[in-house]
């Protein structure tokens, strides 16, 4: 088991939002926090930096608007 998968798997909501929102994390890393069940994990990854574009056009077709928007407006959605 890696480390990333360690975080996402057993560490608690405070820390995978740390992570999210940390510029510094890794875009894989990121990448695994995009699929976490809660909405401020997910928005906080597409609002990183070092999200990478594959991320953002994911997250651009979230269950949640909010999320969809700010990927929107970033210009990354499906062509």
């Amino acid at each position: 088991m890696t480390y990333s998968s360690y975080i996402f798997n057993h560490e608690a909501f405070s820390d995978r939002l740390a992570l999210a929102k940390n510029p510094g994390t890794s875009p894989d890393v990121l990448r695994q926090l995009s699929d976490d069940y809660s909405y401020f994990v997910r928005m906080a990854v597409a609002q990183n930096p070092n999200t990478s574009a594959d991320v953002m056009i994911k997250l651009s077709c979230d269950r949640v608007r909010e999320i969809r928007q700010h990927a929107h407006s970033l210009g990354f959605w499906w062509s």
